[in-house]
């Protein structure tokens, strides 16, 4: 793992150029929208269609009873680029090979085999693969508490953010991959006891971070100015409950609290996307999941996800995933 820097440390220095770009592209208060008809939907799933599901803010994580989700991603994954987003819950990602380039908040990391990322609950981060394979387990700190009390001080600690985790931890830590392994092989094996298993590995990994003091002091979001993460939040938010009609550039802006002008250079600078380019990555996201998980018609997951028009959407979905909607579900379906 090797630090980067940042283009978003200095987001200001792209405003009038990104602006120029953005009107070039035709990204305007009155032309840029995104049409769409249709309701978004998703049918309930079980077994090996649970790890297509996203882990979105909004998105539950496991159950109430086991809020913990485990996940294998691989190229073919719905999610294999995460775009950004940020969720209530911890996550830890371990990288099994190639290289994961991940932004927390606003600050890059390249994480290569045996690499490990912790993520706190509320950050922003993203994640773009260089033919990786990675593991991500999300959870929910506060299940962790047990009545004994014993090492509840640790778990309370991260959870007040009275301590923060370090983002990045030691990097090919024999007893972090080992633990790491450990809720892989339970998750993937699904045995009786296996919840057990994962709650216990999680406990010990956190048992390692006190230990060790693997804390990195700042909050990563305390470093950098709220003004712009948090109005960053609210847009994703509104992408994802609105993902499914027509987004207007100029609601977008409005979310934000900015001029259409402005807010398309701020959000080129935080997502080195432009704002269509980000909805239409996220509506295809969902369009890969509903054609895993259900037996809708092409042009009704279309229709679901934010494109009006069929012939759109099957060149955006290729643009993005490389293959039609249809080969993909073949190909996704023919691998179960």
């Amino acid at each position: 793992m090797r630090f980067l820097p940042s283009n978003r440390q200095r987001p200001h220095a792209f405003l009038h150029r990104v602006s120029a770009y953005c009107t070039l592209r035709g990204y305007t208060a009155q032309s840029d929208n995104f049409p769409a008809t249709g309701v978004a939907g998703v049918e309930k799933t079980k077994g090996r269609d649970m790890k297509y599901l996203d882990y979105f803010e909004r998105i539950q994580h496991g159950t109430v009873s086991y809020p913990i989700a485990y996940y294998h991603v691989t190229h073919d994954h719905p999610r294999y680029e995460m775009i950004h987003h940020w969720h209530i819950e911890h996550e830890l990602i371990v990288v099994e090979s190639g290289f994961l380039n991940v932004n927390l908040d606003g600050t890059d990391y390249r994480l290569g085999a045996g690499d490990a990322c912790f993520i706190s609950d509320g950050v922003v981060h993203s994640a773009k693969p260089e033919h990786a394979v990675y593991d991500s387990i999300v959870f929910d700190m506060r299940a962790l508490l047990t009545r004994n009390q014993a090492g509840n001080k640790a778990i309370s600690d991260i959870i007040s953010h009275h301590r923060v985790v370090t983002p990045i931890l030691p990097s090919g830590d024999e007893k972090i991959l080992s633990l790491a392994a450990s809720i892989r092989e339970a998750s993937e094996n699904g045995a009786n006891g296996f919840e057990l298993v994962v709650q216990g590995a999680i406990l010990q990994l956190i048992g390692v971070i006190t230990m060790r003091h693997l804390y990195g002091g700042e909050r990563i979001a305390d470093k950098r100015s709220t003004g712009q993460l948090e109005p960053f939040k609210r847009v994703i938010g509104y992408i994802e409950e609105n993902y499914a009609s027509r987004i207007m550039l100029a609601d977008l802006a409005k979310t934000a609290g900015m001029t259409p002008k402005y807010f398309c250079s701020f959000f080129y600078s935080m997502t080195r996307k432009t704002p269509i380019e980000y909805v239409n990555s996220y509506r295809i996201e969902r369009a890969c999941e509903q054609l895993i998980t259900s037996d809708t018609s092409i042009t009704d997951i279309g229709l679901n996800c934010g494109f009006n028009e069929i012939s759109y959407f099957i060149k955006t979905f290729r643009r993005h995933v490389g293959t039609t909607p249809h080969q993909y579900r073949k190909k996704m379906r023919s691998a179960d």
